[in-house]
């Protein structure tokens, strides 16, 4: 029987990095090993204390990870050529390839974070003409809440340039926000919240337009119409889940929580790498702050189709007019959903079908040359998100059907030890503090709960777009 041994081997270097030697070893036929696999090399930046001792361990799960692997390789190498004997092992089980599989996978999304946590780009300095801006607000059947963003807007900005849209409430909505000193602009016809601001946008005569979802808190933020004046076309914000509790929305429970990190990540650490090159791929839906000329171009041509609407308007932005977008460290709040029945409507219905539809986008991005490499590699990473995802749920049900309890095991703490580094290196803002821990407990548990949805968000798409004709696009947009 082959026996393994994984080390990881840190050293200081002299231009300030970390080192991680990654030693695969073979008790017996090391010499062979060493031929097949040479030592692998990761270079870190330079970290602090708490981090570094973070990296150590995730060098550590590294090494016995492409230890075991190389297990499974040369083992499987010996008995085809005849070196060992058969006999009866668990790496050539099926059940056993499914959970090298999720290995590999989830491996892939851990090293993606990492790549781009090294890659962030530095906060950027500007300042703010409020003069020169006029916010779009539109709504349906949002009620009372609203009155939290109006006031907000109206608090930053002239009454006569906060302007919100009624997409044909059927509650009070457009009365309440009559009662307040925004414009209002009621509809008739439902035209979706796309259609909404493309309305809403023909009143807008300043040089900037902010769009603002009817659910988002502003406080003390400036909006940094100076990098716009410097030639940038869009300016994404950092959203955060709200941690207050309004209304029926409990603002500071488990779930929101574990939101609350998700996208702090996804501010702190993806938005940040794309913002070095101008190439942030979604300015949020809940604000974004772009050329008026422009933004109107492009809702002209935008699908009005409500499943990933705001991804699909940074796209176009960026793919058709070659739009430099970027991402600014003010904070927003949006609402969201504070218990599991109403997440998995939202991400089912209103958020991963998006990927879907957009797809064809993705792949367009991804070849084309003109666009920074950064942009080109996220939507790469799109495309393998949407493929990959029936792989990791048909793996995990394979060896949960197979009672494979020590791979799910393995499998839950891998992805734990991957996730870190992130949770130290971000500001996780989190309301609760007995939920840190909880938080990243749980978080492994939450990413395989967003992949099955993901998974399962293709038939509702499908549904959508093909049976119910809801989702049919008004135009071909960003894909023409």
């Amino acid at each position: 029987m082959l026996s393994l041994s994984g080390r990881a081997v840190w050293s200081r270097q002299k231009d300030g990095h970390w080192e991680i030697g990654i030693h695969l070893g073979l008790a017996e036929g090391k010499k062979l090993l060493k031929a097949a696999l040479p030592k692998a090399l990761l270079k870190i930046e330079a970290v602090p204390s708490l981090q570094a001792r973070s990296l150590r361990i995730m060098g550590r799960v590294l090494a016995c990870t492409l230890s075991l692997i190389s297990a499974e390789l040369v083992t499987g190498f010996f008995l085809k050529e005849g070196i060992l004997p058969p006999f009866s092992a668990p790496s050539l089980d099926t059940t056993f390839r499914f959970f090298w599989l999720s290995v590999f996978l989830i491996l892939s999304d851990g090293l993606k974070v990492y790549f781009e946590i090294t890659g962030r780009s530095t906060l950027r300095q500007y300042s703010s003409d409020m003069a020169q801006v006029t916010a779009v607000i539109a709504c349906h059947n949002t009620g009372k809440p609203i009155t939290h963003t109006i006031e907000a807007a109206t608090s930053m900005l002239s009454n006569d340039r906060v302007i919100v849209v009624d997409d044909a409430s059927t509650d009070d909505t457009a009365a309440i926000a009559m009662s307040t000193d925004a414009r209002v602009v009621p509809l008739k016809k439902n035209v979706g919240k796309s259609g909404a601001l493309t309305i809403g946008l023909q009143h807008v005569k300043t040089k900037y337009a902010l769009i603002l979802d009817d659910d988002t808190r502003l406080k003390n933020i400036f909006l940094p119409t100076s990098l716009l004046d410097e030639g940038f076309s869009g300016i994404a914000f950092n959203v955060l889940p709200c941690r207050r509790t309004r209304e029926s929305t409990d603002g500071k429970n488990l779930i929101t929580c574990i939101q609350r990190y998700e996208y702090a990540k996804s501010m702190e650490i993806g938005r940040r790498f794309l913002d070095k090159t101008g190439s942030v791929s979604c300015i949020s839906g809940a604000i974004g702050l772009f050329r008026t000329d422009l933004l109107r171009e492009v809702q002209a041509i935008h699908s009005d189709v409500f499943p990933g609407e705001d991804l699909e308007r940074t796209l176009i932005l960026l793919l058709k007019y070659k739009g430099r977008i970027v991402f600014v460290n003010e904070i927003v709040w949006t609402v969201v959903p504070d218990s599991l029945k109403s997440l998995t409507w939202q991400r089912l219905m209103r958020w991963y079908p998006g990927y879907y539809r957009l797809m064809g986008v993705f792949f367009k991005i991804m070849i084309n040359r003109t666009l920074p490499g950064r942009l080109r590699f996220e939507m790469f990473y799109n495309i393998y998100v949407v493929l990959s995802d029936p792989l990791k749920m048909s793996s995990f049900l394979v060896l949960l059907v197979n009672g494979y309890w020590s791979g799910i095991i393995f499998l839950y703490l891998f992805y734990l030890a991957l996730e870190i580094y992130p949770f130290l290196t971000i500001d996780k803002k989190l309301p609760v503090l007995k939920y840190y821990i909880p938080t990243f407990l749980i978080y492994p548990v939450y990413g395989t709960y967003n992949a099955f949805l993901r998974t399962a968000s293709f038939f509702v798409w499908v549904w959508h777009r093909y049976a119910t004709k809801q989702w049919k696009p008004k135009t071909v947009s960003a894909q023409s």
